[in-house]
């Protein structure tokens, strides 16, 4: 009697008591394990206060996906809530645009797969197989996208993937490939909303230009699906993508000024001195207006006044063009020096002050100024070759 007792409980709480998918309390011992037994390793990002996290946790304790996690992977859930979880992420330049997320990765540390799914036994256990077939990884989207696959599930697919793994050139590709076949009058339609949030990188497209217009609309979807008022976080972290975007220094004016129009509709007008005076500093340049220009880069010093670190960064802008900004870059260097303590920031400075004094042919003091420069970068150790060379100029 006591036996088939003892049975029963076994088959019911599992070995040892263990209950659905078995969960590694340390990363890089996860990654290890992986390593070692040449499994990959799932991990779950997640937060503790989303819904949609919390609807996936009991499909975790479900025979058939414990089973199948348990035996094919080695398991970690990343709470992303707690401070540096995201450290790991960053390292590797990953997103996490929505939660949960599903990646895989190998022993090495490399995301081989990642994918998003619904809420049950059947989507967990369906994206595993996925990650169970090298054939069917993420990391091989590039090749099929390149081969000429235009599926449609097949590119949300990839443009999910290259959001996550921020590659912004390759959602810009995706993005116009889906347009090219997506029927236009479903532009306000649920599925252009998620192509917008899972695909979509830039403002240069035609989704984000109506959901930017149509914010309401987008709000009540987000509503309906219990994430009321993230519409605007959405279409936000679109619009920093671009700003921040590296081709983005190169944006004329205009696209400069729809910019800050842009960050005025998603409630952000108030940063857009803080986030655009470079970009509009570069755009009068290269249109020839120095007067102006110059006009932008004083606000931004004003703007800066208690940061010596942003009105140093402020002057490197200006000191690579032309010489009648010496006289007022170095008023602003003399003014940011008081706050700079760190060797990193006075090695900049004394570099920016050798190529302000060079500028106004005082040669030795050019010299005086690279060679101190040199010498902080040292104590700092960051990459010496621009000191190195400014300090051997004759």
């Amino acid at each position: 009697m006591y036996r088939v007792l003892f049975c029963l409980l076994w088959v019911s709480t599992g070995v040892f008591g263990q209950q659905g998918i078995q969960w590694e309390k340390d990363l890089s011992d996860a990654l290890a394990k992986g390593k070692s037994t040449g499994k990959l390793v799932f991990v779950e990002a997640y937060l503790p206060t989303c819904p949609a996290c919390k609807a996936m946790d009991p499909q975790f304790q479900n025979a058939d996906v414990a089973k199948f996690y348990n035996q094919n992977f080695i398991n970690y859930k990343m709470n992303l809530s707690i401070e540096g979880a995201r450290g790991f992420l960053d390292e590797r330049k990953i997103e996490i645009p929505s939660f949960p997320q599903f990646l895989f990765f190998n022993g090495e540390g490399e995301l081989v797969h990642q994918g998003e799914t619904v809420p049950t036994p059947a989507g967990v256990l369906s994206i595993g197989r996925e990650a169970k077939d090298p054939s069917l990884w993420s990391s091989n989207f590039v090749k099929q996208f390149e081969l000429g696959n235009r599926d449609f599930d097949f590119l949300i697919k990839y443009g999910n993937y290259a959001r996550v793994s921020r590659d912004m050139a390759a959602s810009k590709k995706i993005t116009e490939a889906i347009w090219a076949n997506f029927n236009r009058e479903e532009i306000g339609s649920n599925v252009s909303w998620q192509i917008t949030k899972k695909v979509v990188n830039d403002t240069d497209n035609e989704f984000f230009r109506y959901w930017i217009d149509h914010m309401p609309e987008a709000a009540a979807i987000e509503k309906a699906e219990g994430h009321e008022g993230q519409e605007g976080q959405v279409l936000g972290r679109i619009l920093q993508q671009t700003i921040f975007s590296p081709e983005s220094k190169m944006f004329p004016i205009e696209k400069v000024n729809q910019l800050e129009q842009y960050m005025g509709k998603v409630g952000a007008g108030m940063y857009a001195d803080a986030f655009l005076w470079e970009h509009r500093v570069r755009a009068y340049l290269r249109d020839g207006m120095k007067a102006t220009a110059l006009q932008e880069g004083e606000k931004a010093v004003e703007l800066y006044k208690q940061n010596g670190a942003a009105m140093l960064y402020v002057v490197q802008v200006f000191t690579s063009h032309v010489p009648e900004f010496v006289p007022l870059t170095l008023t602003w260097l003399q003014r940011a020096y008081p706050m700079l303590k760190e060797n990193n920031y006075l090695a900049e400075y004394f570099y920016q002050m050798s190529v302000v004094s060079r500028k106004r042919g005082n040669v030795e003091e050019s010299k005086q100024f690279a060679e101190q420069a040199l010498e902080k970068a040292k104590l700092a150790e960051l990459q010496l070759d621009k000191f190195i060379i400014q300090a051997s100029q004759d």
